[in-house]
């Protein structure tokens, strides 16, 4: 997806450095991730990345729509009962085999033009029917509410071993373009992305882990939803890198005084 991609210079890895030097802290920022994965895999790979880098401060996403499937949690079927939900990726696949025109797309063009087919599926795939407005909105079912305080007690039980090596832990929320939209709207319903991000934050407050919601930076910023999301994609543009960045060194200076830098 070349097309689509954030320059390094432009990331919230560079940004982040840029800023925390500025403010007279000689950072180094070192960004680790793959594609798909969620907290489990975070939390697996961290051990060694102790080891290797030693770092003063562990900054971990968490992305609560994404998060609670990519680590194992189930969702309602609507005939009732649940049934096992994998990356929302294997769901996104099942969706393109069933229609003629993305099948063709994806898997005979997509080798050589990668960011044209995933812009141009996601596209087509927006424009199907929307749910009637009898179909109820989406719950929080018990295994989502489940997952996500697995995960709080997970970044609880990381920062206690981040401070026996002398580390710091702050968790960043992750913001996604439909929970900032629904947001912004005055009187609008908390999503469930938000109930889950919400609950996520109610668990880390009550185990004293610091922690930033970005989503709640994304919907007070002066720039549109637009701006911030890669259309039809949902990555983060340079102007969303960059706000994210601003938001996590703004977290950094209240949690972590200057007299006592991580």
């Amino acid at each position: 997806m070349e097309a689509f991609q954030v320059p390094l210079e432009s990331t919230v890895q560079t940004h982040l450095r840029d800023r925390l030097q500025e403010s007279g802290i000689g950072a180094e920022v070192i960004a680790v991730g793959e594609s798909g994965k969620g907290l489990n895999w975070q939390m697996s790979i961290l051990p060694g990345l102790l080891d290797c880098y030693a770092p003063q401060l562990v900054i971990s996403d968490y992305i609560a729509p994404l998060y609670v499937f990519r680590d194992g949690a189930t969702r309602p079927k609507s005939s009732g009962g649940s049934v096992s939900a994998g990356p929302p990726s294997i769901q996104w696949e099942s969706l393109l085999r069933t229609h003629p025109v993305t099948d063709a797309l994806i898997w005979k063009n997509l080798s050589n033009s990668a960011g044209f087919v995933l812009v141009s599926l996601a596209r087509i795939l927006d424009a199907r029917p929307a749910p009637t407005p009898s179909s109820p909105a989406p719950t929080a079912s018990v295994s989502m509410i489940s997952a996500v305080d697995r995960a709080a007690d997970q970044y609880a039980s990381l920062q206690r071993e981040l401070g026996e090596k002398g580390a710091r832990l702050l968790v960043a929320l992750y913001p996604i373009s439909s929970t900032v939209s629904e947001r912004r709207s005055p009187g609008a319903p908390t999503p469930l992305s938000g109930r889950l991000e919400d609950r996520m934050e109610a668990r880390l407050d009550s185990a004293n882990v610091p922690y930033v919601d970005l989503t709640r930076s994304f919907s007070v910023a002066d720039h549109d939803v637009t701006a911030l999301f890669i259309p039809g994609d949902g990555h983060l543009t340079e102007t969303g890198h960059r706000l994210v960045a601003e938001s996590l060194v703004g977290a950094i200076r209240q949690e972590f005084p200057r007299n006592d830098p991580p």
